[in-house]
Parts: C-alpha cells; sequence; structure tokens
C-alpha cells in the first residue's frame, strides 16, 4: 500500500461524511418523514462504511510499521 491507497480511504471517509451532512440538511429544510428516511439511511451507511474506513486504515499502518504488530487472525478479520 501507498498513499495514493491512504487517499483512497481519506476520499472514502469524506463522501461518507459529506453524504450524511446533505442529508441532514434535507430533512432540515422538508422536515417530513421522507427526508428524516434519508438521513437515517445515510447515517446507518456512513456507521457502516466508518467501519470499512477503520479496517482499512489499521492495515495500511500496520504495513508502515517496521514489524507489523497486527497477528495473523486479525490481519485476516480485518481483511474481510
Amino acid at each position: 500500500m501507498d498513499l495514493k491507497e491512504a487517499k483512497k480511504i481519506d476520499d472514502l471517509f469524506n463522501a461518507l461524511m459529506d453524504d450524511v451532512r446533505t442529508s441532514c440538511e434535507f430533512w432540515h429544510d422538508r422536515t417530513d418523514d421522507f427526508s428524516r428516511r434519508i438521513y437515517v439511511k445515510s447515517a446507518v451507511s456512513t456507521i457502516e462504511g466508518v467501519i470499512q474506513v477503520i479496517k482499512k486504515s489499521a492495515l495500511f499502518f500496520d504495513k508502515w510499521n517496521d514489524t507489523p504488530i497486527l497477528s495473523t487472525e486479525e490481519y485476516y478479520f480485518l481483511k474481510k
């Protein structure tokens, strides 16, 4: 992994957060059930996405260590 991979991870995180901000503004403007559902779906998707970002980040930073810290089991768990 290189810095391009780190940029992809960062871009994914930022895109997820932008979706939540946008859907929150949409809900605030319209205040109906539909806009609320859009916000909730966006927030839940962001939570799932952030879990993936954390996993990818852990794998990325472990590669930068002189000696990898993650065990084999942890590595395979994070690769899922």
